[in-house]
């Protein structure tokens, strides 16, 4: 059961299509690269290991808090600023961040918004 048959032939673009099969997701330059290690490296960062992300889920509620107080204390003037400034109400959703609207006229670039 765990000992690999010596006649298979290891072909990582092969085993990279039938996995980005299901997920629907393959940059350009991943094509033709499932041997090379920066593919294994970007894919490995976009899907991690449940172990490593379970780890995260758990330490995360531990570690904010120290973040919050001891890197964000001096920014918290200024995001509770942003929350005051783009926080809209929305009927039938509530309270949501102006920017998830997509208004280009009011939060778009103007050169690009004139057009």
């Amino acid at each position: 059961c765990f000992i690999p048959d010596k006649h298979v032939v290891f072909c990582p673009e092969q085993l990279l299509r039938v996995i980005l099969s299901h997920v629907h997701y393959m940059p350009d330059h991943w094509q033709g690269a499932a041997n090379r290690y920066e593919t294994r490296d970007e894919f490995a960062q976009l899907f991690q290991y449940k172990a490593v992300f379970i780890l995260e889920e758990l330490l995360s509620p531990i570690i904010t808090p120290f973040i919050l107080i001891f890197c964000l204390r001096r920014k918290s003037l200024e995001i509770i600023d942003f929350f005051r400034n783009f926080t809209v109400e929305v009927v039938g959703v509530g309270d949501t961040c102006s920017f998830a609207q997509m208004d280009v006229r009011q939060h778009g670039h103007p050169a690009v918004s004139d057009a």
